[in-house]
């Protein structure tokens, strides 16, 4: 009895090892990032852009950082952005 609980134990523990990376890779959203430059190459801040997808009814808006980045998270998977 005991080699059985034991045995079954094992078991579950290499189906949990085995089953865990597909619980991280669950997610389909990506992260867009970019950076905003000037005809000269120089960083340009404070520039509005955005991402959107008329298709699937996806707009978000994001403003360049001092350094002319900028980052959309979570945008979900589909084509003609």
């Amino acid at each position: 009895m005991y080699r059985n609980s034991k045995l079954l134990l094992w078991g579950i523990a290499v189906l949990l090892l085995l089953a865990s990376p597909m619980a991280f890779a669950a997610t389909q959203n990506a992260v867009v990032y970019g950076t905003v430059y000037d005809v000269n190459g120089n960083p340009l801040s404070g520039v509005d852009v955005t991402l959107e997808n008329p298709a699937i009814g996806f707009t978000r808006n994001a403003t360049t950082g001092s350094d002319g980045s900028y980052t959309f998270p979570e945008v979900p998977p589909a084509e003609n952005y």
